[in-house]
Parts: structure tokens; C-alpha cells; sequence
């Protein structure tokens, strides 16, 4: 019997790489901001009157690094949440928000939403607002969902077997139709294209505030009923054996995934895998009680995505590579080792 890491160990480590994360990542760029520089930008601020007007470092800090960092853990700690969530509610490794069509969904509706604002106004500064993008994101994950459920269920029971393949086959559509958009309406957008790869230069304390109205709840309550989720995992006969409305408990979760996986499309773009890496890393470390893997998935999530946006961001500097591109490439080799892994276990 393998014997696994107190929790609380677990957690703190995660808490303290989740810091250290952030205090690297606001340090590290073009700029320089070490930690007592940061430091001292937080004294001056709360108990000073504020830093000097003057101070290059201060505003670099509070206005542009600070508010992508937190964008980027915030979004992090969302994807890995709604990861671990879809895995444990389809019982499929591989679930996630890109991969079962829920972020291309989001996509194509904040791109409908872009793309309708470019044609009224002409302006690309209007086309990015971020309450309009949300709303559509979120628009558009709740049809991806729905055309997936649909798809999947036979008669009024959700196939869960079926609904990762629906959820492929919906969003490649999303993100055809996406690319057409961009083509025919949005060449001349290309700031907005970086976006749409999952960037997060455009990251304001907007999105950030946004993201942890999301993120926050969602993990919250995917934690308070981690007991479903583990009855979930033992079969949907098993469940409802043991007094869990299955379909409407599937509904409502799948629901508010595609929320929070919307929310993280409107204000970060389209960035992939975090949700099977993090909640596979974890699970290694806490194992397969979702009262143990959502929190610690959540904490490892936003770590995870800050250093890979720090590492997009600096790696090639003064060019800035879209975070999006830097998980996917992370991610499909260990999408592809997982999928190697589940062959052999069912062989």
C-alpha cells in the first residue's frame, strides 16, 4: 500500500511553491523588481500614503506584473479545478476543459462578441471589454456543453462514456468556425489574435478580480462535495445506489465548469492541459480523494501557470510567446502518456 503525504504537507509545500511562484514572477522581466523591492513597494503603499509617483518600479508593479500574475495563478488554480472536476465526474483521465470542447465553445463566443464589436465600431479598443467577452465566453461554453450532452445522452442519460468524443468532435467545430472569424473579420486585430492563444499581456486587475469570483467558489464547492464526486467515480449505478440524483448532479456540475473554464477564456484566452496536468500531479502526491486532489490541484494549478507565463514571457524576450502554446507543449506529450498508461491498464 503506497503511503501518501499528510495534507497539510502537502498543501503547505504547494502554498509556499504558489508564493514563491509569484514573488519570481513579479521579480523576473524586461524590469527588474526584486523581492525587497516589492517589498517595499507594499510598505510604502499601505503605510506610507502610497509609493512615489515618480517610481518606475512602483507602477511596472502594481499596474502591469502584479495584476498578470495574479491573472495567470488565478486562471491556473480555475482550470485545474474544473480538470479534476470533469475527471472524476466523466471517470475519464483525460477530460478537460479544451479537450472535452468547453474552452473552444468559450472562444467562439467571445470571438462572435469580438467580432460583432469590431463591425459596429470599427475601434480594436472596443472590441476587448471584458464583461461582454465573459458573457459570451460563457454563452458559448454552455452550447459546446450542451451540443456535447446532447450528442452523448441516450434518451434522458448522459452516455458518460461518449460525451469526451462529443465533446472533441464540438470543439473542433468551435474552433473552426473560430479561425474563420478571425480570417474574415479580425485580420487586422492581431494584439486580440495573441489573446485567442492564450496570453495574458493584456492581464488587468479586472480579469483578475474576475477570475477569483470564479475560481474561488468553484473550488470551493467542488471540494464540499467531494464526497459525490468520489461516488461518481465508483459508476453512476453505485452513486445513485447510494441516494445521488446522478443526472442532475452531472448537470449541474457540468454547468459549472464551463463558468469558470468561461471565465478563465475571457480573460486569459484559450490556454490548454492545465487541467490534466495539475490534478495528475497531485494525485500521485495526495491520491484519488477529490476531498484531498481539489485543493491540492487548485494550489499546483496556479503555480504551474505562473512559471509557465513567466517562462513564456522571458524565454525568448524581447519576444513574448503566448502562455497557450507553452502548455500545449508541456501538455500533449503528457496527454499522450496518460492515454499510453489508461491502454495498459485496461489491456
Amino acid at each position: 500500500m503506497i503511503r501518501r503525504a499528510p495534507l497539510v504537507w502537502v498543501l503547505t509545500g504547494l502554498a509556499i511553491l504558489g508564493a514563491a511562484a509569484v514573488l519570481l514572477s513579479c521579480a523576473l522581466g524586461a524590469v527588474s523588481i526584486p523581492v525587497w523591492k516589492q517589498l517595499s513597494i507594499w510598505r510604502e503603499t499601505l503605510f506610507e500614503g502610497g509609493a512615489p509617483l515618480e517610481d518606475r518600479a512602483a507602477h511596472l508593479y502594481w499596474n502591469i506584473r502584479l495584476p498578470r500574475v495574479l491573472t495567470a495563478y488565478a486562471a491556473g488554480m480555475g482550470l485545474a479545478a474544473v480538470g479534476a472536476l470533469f475527471q472524476a465526474l466523466l471517470r475519464n483521465p483525460l477530460a478537460e476543459p479544451y479537450i472535452i470542447g468547453v474552452s473552444p465553445g468559450a472562444a467562439l463566443g467571445a470571438t462572435i462578441f469580438i467580432a460583432a464589436s469590431a463591425v459596429a465600431s470599427g475601434n480594436s479598443a472596443e472590441t476587448g471589454a471584458l464583461a461582454g467577452r465573459a458573457a459570451s465566453a460563457f454563452a458559448g461554453a454552455l452550447a459546446a456543453v450542451a451540443a456535447a450532452y446532447l450528442l452523448a445522452s441516450r434518451g434522458r442519460f448522459l452516455n458518460l462514456s461518449d460525451i469526451l468524443l462529443a465533446g472533441i468532435a464540438v470543439g473542433s467545430l468551435a474552433a473552426a468556425l473560430t479561425s474563420y472569424l478571425w480570417i474574415r473579420v479580425l485580420q487586422q486585430f492581431r494584439g486580440l489574435l495573441y489573446w485567442m492563444m492564450g496570453n495574458l499581456g493584456s492581464a488587468s486587475w479586472k480579469g483578475a478580480a474576475l477570475l477569483a469570483c470564479l475560481t474561488i467558489p468553484t473550488a470551493a464547492v467542488c471540494w464540499r462535495l467531494a464526497p459525490a464526486l468520489n461516488l461518481m467515480m465508483l459508476g453512476e449505478e453505485r452513486a445513485a445506489s447510494l441516494g445521488l440524483n446522478v443526472e442532475r448532479f452531472k448537470r449541474w456540475m457540468l454547468l459549472l465548469g464551463s463558468l469558470t473554464a468561461a471565465g478563465t477564456v475571457a480573460a486569459a484566452g484559450m490556454i490548454g492541459f492545465v487541467g490534466i496536468i495539475a490534478p495528475h500531479i497531485v494525485r500521485r502526491l495526495v491520491g484519488s480523494d477529490n476531498g484531498r486532489a481539489v485543493p491540492a490541484s487548485c494550489l499546483f494549478g496556479g503555480a504551474f501557470l505562473t512559471l509557465c507565463d513567466l517562462v513564456a514571457r522571458t524565454a525568448a524576450a524581447p519576444l513574448e510567446l503566448p502562455v497557450g502554446i507553452l502548455t500545449a507543449a508541456i501538455g500533449a506529450p503528457f496527454f499522450l502518456t496518460i492515454l499510453r498508461q489508461s491502454q495498459a491498464e485496461r489491456s
